[in-house]
């Protein structure tokens, strides 16, 4: 005789079936209705989600445990997404897609890893739990999520030293500086998180030396075929005494160290593939101490191919290779309206003979300090001499940023250059409107008024701030 059961209903069903895919459900009474809310994260209904999201912050350990096993659904790929919300925005690149279709197992596992994210933010206990996980992803969510509260990472990066995961140990250097941020002001605080990422780093050198290409056995290919693929870059070096070596960061976490030899075997290899990889040999273009042999070989490489060096990076590297003493067929350009760290460019720019560089470098010394110096300029009104004045003028004429801070000196002084520069200065005022209006109140004369009017009175960038000035000055009883 078969027993009959009761018909199993279709929300029963998905929540057994979401909870097969996450993992064993956590032995506790209620662990159905967690699930339940969980499956509800991802209901198109926003009361829904809000009021599951609710039910599971309130149940604390509980809701964390099943948000965390929903959260194991999306591997890995949910840490750059994890960092966003606690806090990480260093780790934060190169995360999946949060969006998925509604109802779906995998929409309710995005939306409990932010849940997860808002626990551990609210008890980031509930994060060091996870620090003795046998799971290599939840020891990870661990040290993330104690960046919110970083007197508790420093422990954590401490106990590192038993940590027999190379991936850990590389996932925790990139959460200190996300800690320190969160601990700005507290200086002992960010002290022990240096002492403690320093020895986080030792302890990455023990458990995966660098590989020299040196070494018997070393095959280029695979470093090769990750340049070319984009996979890996060669953006860093590595010094040491009077050896300069390329330091290569592999996609499975190990570091290659590439000598002289090996990086311009690698260039021309790649060379002969059509791509053009200045980080393999500018470095020793760059660096007057190493063996000359070296440089010549790397500075005749730069000097037949920079013109094809990536489009991004061709007139960077070309000056860098103008200022070395090489000789580059590429032209390099520069930002003459703003010389504001430009000073790369400018120089080489100098150096390939252009005429126009010379004046912008002339202008770009003379206006030095202009930026953010604005107080102190304003302050030659009060000197009084004609060395101010001049000083002064010099700055409204030739400095864009010093431009309302200067007219401001000159009105102070009572100087008639003021009116000359009075449009421009309202123009962009920039930190020195406050301090334009002042001056103008105290020192208004009949030609400062007159132009004023003028400008208010004409189409242009300083039309509108001059008529708020003319209003404030008859608010005041300064003018009719």
């Amino acid at each position: 005789m078969k027993t009959a059961h009761p018909p199993v209903r279709a929300g029963a069903m998905s929540v057994l079936l979401f909870a097969f895919l996450a993992g064993p459900l956590p032995a506790r009474a209620g662990a159905d209705e967690l699930w339940e809310a969980v499956l509800a994260l991802g209901h198109p209904d926003e009361p829904s989600r809000a009021a599951a999201r609710q039910r599971l912050l309130e149940a604390g350990p509980a809701g964390f445990q099943v948000t965390l096993l929903a959260t194991r659904m999306l591997g890995e790929a949910a840490l750059p997404n994890l960092a966003r919300e606690l806090h990480c925005p260093m780790l934060s690149f190169g995360g999946g897609p949060t969006w998925s279709y509604p109802s779906s197992p995998m929409a309710s596992a995005h939306a409990a890893a932010k849940v997860l994210a808002e626990l551990m933010l609210q008890d980031p206990e509930l994060a060091a739990g996870l620090l003795g996980s046998p799971v290599v992803f939840e020891r990870k969510l661990g040290l993330l999520g104690l960046v919110s509260a970083p007197e508790r990472l420093v422990p954590a990066l401490e106990g590192l030293q038993a940590e027999q995961d190379t991936s850990v140990v590389e996932f925790a250097r990139g959460v200190v500086p996300c800690a320190s941020l969160q601990a700005r002001g507290d200086e002992q605080l960010i002290l022990a998180l240096t002492r403690a990422s320093l020895r986080t780093r030792a302890k990455r050198e023990e458990m995966l030396p660098p590989t020299r290409c040196e070494e018997a056995g070393f095959s280029m290919g695979p470093v090769l075929d990750g340049l070319i693929a984009g996979k890996v870059s060669a953006n860093g070096w590595q010094r040491s005494s009077n050896e300069l070596s390329i330091l290569i960061h592999m996609p499975d976490g190990v570091r290659v160290l590439l000598s002289p030899r090996c990086a311009f075997e690698l260039y021309d290899a790649a060379r002969r593939q059509e791509r053009y990889l200045p980080g393999l040999i500018m470095p020793f273009v760059e660096e007057l101490t190493l063996d000359p042999r070296d440089r010549q070989e790397a500075l005749q490489r730069a000097e037949r191919d920079v013109v094809f060096f990536p489009a991004d990076e061709r007139n960077q590297q070309a000056a860098r290779l103008v200022n070395a003493g090489g000789r580059c067929a590429h032209l390099v350009t520069y930002n003459a309206e703003d010389p504001f760290a430009q000073e790369e460019y400018l120089e080489a720019a100098a150096r390939q003979g252009q005429a126009q560089a010379w004046q912008v470098i002339d202008q770009a010394a003379f206006c030095r300090g202009d930026f953010g110096d604005q107080d102190r300029i304003e302050l030659l009104g009060f000197v009084g001499t004609t060395e101010a004045a001049e000083t002064a003028a010099a700055l409204a004429r030739r400095c864009p940023r010093a431009r309302g801070a200067a007219t401001v000196a000159l009105i102070r002084l009572g100087d008639r250059r003021a009116v000359d520069h009075l449009a421009s200065a309202l123009e962009d005022p920039g930190f020195a409107r406050q301090s334009l209006d002042r001056a103008l109140r105290e020192h208004l004369t009949p030609q400062l008024t007159r132009k004023l009017e003028e400008i208010a009175g004409r189409e242009g960038d300083g039309s509108g701030e001059a008529q708020q000035v003319l209003e404030r000055l008859r608010a005041a009883g300064r003018i009719r």
